[in-house]
């Protein structure tokens, strides 16, 4: 088994051009292993379900048989498999490690959710779709001009968006139903895209009303009620409910904006030192119980829109609280690094395990397995607080760090100087 590293997958050309927290799941979740020279990678008579990264020594793809004549030398970069993310064909040749190689194994599971939420994996998908169609079929493979067409006409969908789809032209006869495929894997992911997104939009826009008069009424019945009666205590319970209810349609409003790319942000100068530490504030009223430090660099300043920007914050700050240590801290740290402002927020933790990590920004995902409700939360806050920062040209994600503790970076584009 080999250490594999970021800079290791973005040399492949699966994964050129993708974010560190793609990889960063990949990493977690696919190990590499070592072929010694003759070793058989892929054949059809070996079952599999992997596509495979190709990091470091030379393939050599063969036809009928491992002792056939060398068709064609796969260079380190390379992604090969039988493309079980479209069905489950085994593959038609034999592909065979020529001198010592490490490849990464990527399940077909894994691949179809980081295509399902990464556009620049998809887009390396198609590209990696034309070259195994050209590595695995024998008439095609003499005509190179034809492939490059195609996989360019992919590469091209993809980045126009899933309304797209890609023409079939008479002299495409050998990839006809390549493309009705594909066409078809695109429209069902349009529409069942549109139906998410609208569903969870339109049901918490119809919530918010109801929940609100709902929310006044049961107000108005506990200040009749006798104070410190059982009444009025349960009515309180009550009210805490509907209250959290709210604040998942809220939520889920604003991530199917996201989704849609409509999240509307009211752009102002902000000076974030200020709210940071107007933050601070909160942590030690908030986290009374826990030690509470801060490493915060003067003037920094971004453009965001104030309330998206405290939710984020809040969110960030609650997680830190909520699954913190009992006599834990909290330490916040922000900096300005070139062209980005940086916030790190570390606390005191249990360690979270790989499967734990890759999930944590998945939405209603929680870390307790049986959602103790001792620990507020909906599974929410991280998710939407990715996606606001994101919206503002940012980023959000969790990075390494020592046992016992958890770290997020929070970062956020800074204005260009100016001359005052």
């Amino acid at each position: 088994m080999t250490d594999t590293t970021l800079t290791d997958l973005a040399r492949t050309e699966l994964f050129k051009d993708v974010p560190d927290d793609v990889l960063r799941q990949v990493l977690l979740r696919s190990a590499a292993q070592t072929l010694a020279a003759g070793d058989i990678l892929l054949s059809p008579e070996k079952a599999n379900q992997h596509v495979y990264l190709l990091l470091s020594g030379t393939l050599s793809l063969r036809f009928d048989s491992p002792t056939s004549p060398e068709v064609r030398v796969l260079p380190a970069g390379v992604a090969v498999g039988e493309m079980s993310t479209i069905d489950d064909t085994p593959p038609s040749a034999y592909v065979i490690a020529k001198e010592s190689c490490v490849v990464l194994p990527i399940h077909r599971k894994l691949l179809a959710q980081l295509v399902a939420q990464s556009h620049p994996v998809a887009l390396n998908l198609l590209h990696l779709m034309g070259q195994w169609v050209k590595a695995n079929t024998r008439h095609i493979a003499n005509d190179q001009t034809q492939i490059q067409r195609l996989s360019a006409t992919l590469r091209h969908v993809t980045a126009q968006g899933l309304d797209q789809r890609i023409p079939s032209k008479p002299e495409d006869r050998d990839f006809a139903e390549l493309i009705a495929v594909f066409n078809e894997m695109l429209e069902r992911l349009e529409r069942s895209f549109k139906q998410a997104s609208r569903f969870s939009g339109d049901a918490a826009h119809e919530l918010k009303t109801p929940l609100a008069i709902l929310q006044g009424q049961i107000e108005q019945l506990i200040g009749a009620a006798e104070v410190g009666s059982p009444t009025q205590i349960q009515f309180s319970n009550i009210l805490d409910e509907v209250r959290r209810l709210s604040s998942i349609s809220q939520k889920l409003l604003l991530l199917s904006q996201a989704d849609a790319g409509r999240i509307r942000l009211h752009l102002m100068p902000c000076d974030f030192s200020t709210v940071l530490r107007e933050l601070m504030e909160d942590a030690c009223m908030l986290g009374a119980h826990l030690r509470v430090s801060h490493n915060i660099a003067p003037r920094l300043r971004v453009v965001a829109d104030a309330d998206l920007m405290l939710q984020t914050l809040h969110n960030l700050l609650s997680n830190a609280i909520k699954y913190n240590l009992d006599g834990g801290w909290i330490h916040f740290h922000a900096s300005c690094s070139g062209a980005w402002v940086e916030l790190r927020i570390t606390n005191a933790s249990e360690n979270l395990t790989a499967d734990q990590r890759a999930q944590l920004f998945e939405r209603f995902y929680r870390v307790d397995p049986a959602r103790n409700r001792a620990v507020e939360g909906s599974g929410l806050g991280l998710s939407l607080a990715r996606e606001i920062a994101r919206a503002h040209g940012g980023e959000l994600h969790l990075e390494d760090s020592a046992p016992g503790e958890t770290r997020f970076c929070l970062t956020l584009p800074a204005p260009p100087p100016t001359d005052d």
